[in-house]
């Protein structure tokens, strides 16, 4: 959702188009990834990759070191 708002859409509009997605994920429809990625109106703002990257967990472990040393020190 966050990078739906980088993109120029507004907070309400992301959402939206998240809740929609997430719906038709929880009636059991696909996974939420494939949907975004087959998603015409998402996918008006979002590549292929961006989308990909939002499911790397690498992405959100990349600053995990500095933090453990910010937090109990070296």
């Amino acid at each position: 959702m966050l990078d739906l708002t980088e993109k120029g859409l507004s907070r309400e509009e992301a959402y939206r188009m998240m809740q929609g997605i997430s719906m038709r994920v929880w009636q059991g429809q696909a996974e939420f990834k494939e949907l975004l990625l087959k998603d015409p109106e998402v996918s008006q703002y979002l590549t292929k990759s961006e989308i990909e990257e939002c499911f790397d967990y690498q992405t959100y472990l990349k600053n995990i070191d500095p933090i453990f040393i910010r937090v109990f020190g070296q």
